[in-house]
């Protein structure tokens, strides 16, 4: 590369990365001068039908004569689906698989159990269905809180119908 000011050939900087490998299998060399790898020699593609994107089916190759995957397996058909016929009025319903223990009449619902009044995770009692020590919600009487969100630090009142504390809210102007 030659500049304009001054007249001198300026050298290529090497790329950064993994040098490309040359013929024999070793990383070629990189020349300053005209600003490429010597010794790389191109891929070049095969003639014929070239090959389709994405992936190749399970243990095949492709043929670019023929334009087709050689070996490994097919894609199967996929089934034809076929009507259902209509039961008849008298055909029974099979029977629900029963539970894992049959004497349970709640069986215990999935996930993390709640914790009880120590800390520990709660017990659950199938005979009810109800967690072991584990207090109800239950909702405050008086007046329900507002939707939306609350003032900055205010807490509803369930007995005025207000919120308390938190910051004091300035009355809006009008224009």
């Amino acid at each position: 590369m030659v500049t304009s000011k001054t007249s001198t050939v300026q050298k290529f900087p090497k790329p950064r990365g993994r040098a490309p490998k040359n013929a024999s299998g070793q990383p070629a060399t990189w020349d300053p001068d005209r600003g490429e790898w010597t010794g790389v020699v191109k891929k070049t593609k095969p003639d014929g039908v070239p090959k389709p994107r994405g992936r190749a089916p399970l243990g095949a190759t492709w043929d670019y004569d023929k334009g087709e995957w050689v070996g490994g397996t097919k894609p199967s058909k996929p089934k034809p689906k076929t009507p259902k016929s209509p039961k008849p009025a008298g055909a029974k319903k099979p029977a629900a698989k029963p539970a894992k223990n049959a004497n349970d009449k709640f069986p215990k619902p999935r996930g993390r159990a709640p914790l009880d009044s120590t800390g520990a995770p709660a017990a659950w009692d199938s005979e009810t269905g109800v967690w072991v020590g584990v207090a109800k919600k239950t909702k405050p009487d008086g007046v329900p809180k507002p939707r939306g969100r609350a003032p900055l630090g205010a807490e509803w009142n369930y007995e005025t119908g207000e919120w308390e504390g938190g910051a004091k809210t300035s009355a809006k102007k009008k224009k």
